[in-house]
């Protein structure tokens, strides 16, 4: 079992990559018709794979037609190392209550204050990946408060 199956008790996982509008949600159809009950009881999940956000808004409310009580949540991924100015440039604001930020290439770059407080300043929620297949390795999991008042300490600091 992965590490992801083992905290979130799912059973398997399927990822639908290289994204066609119409073939994938009649792929992801079929694979909900297939798998309902243990898509709802948690023993199985769908990761689609959008290489262009652009065709997320119609794909979502597609999807939603398809299975109204279905969960989905919506992952950018985001390598670190990007300056503050070109995040506050080129990345879009959070738009969804379900819409979250993976940073990634933790292993390879470090991650500024800088940018962290662009992504609070775009309202995005974040997750860190490690790349490292257990849970005891890796990032250092700090403790929520540590992690607020760090940052509130850091905007503090900028705004004086």
């Amino acid at each position: 079992k992965t590490l992801f199956e083992t905290q979130n008790d799912a059973k398997s996982c399927k990822i639908f990559d290289k994204f066609n509008v119409k073939k994938s949600l009649t792929e992801i159809k079929s694979w909900i018709s297939k798998n309902k009950t243990q898509i709802f009881d948690k023993k199985k999940i769908g990761i689609v794979e959008l290489s262009n956000s652009e065709n997320i808004d119609d794909f979502l409310l597609n999807l939603g037609k398809l299975e109204t009580d279905i969960k989905i949540s919506i992952i950018n991924l985001m390598p670190v190392g990007t300056s503050y100015e070109y995040l506050m440039k080129n990345m879009p604001q959070k738009r969804l209550e379900n819409e979250y930020l993976a940073l990634t290439k933790l292993d390879l770059c470090d991650l500024s204050i800088l940018e962290i407080a662009a992504f609070v300043e775009l309202n995005h929620k974040c997750m860190f990946f490690s790349g490292v297949p257990s849970s005891d390795e890796g990032l250092y999991f700090a403790k929520v408060e540590q992690t607020v008042d760090h940052i509130v300490q850091i905007i503090e600091n900028r705004m004086v």
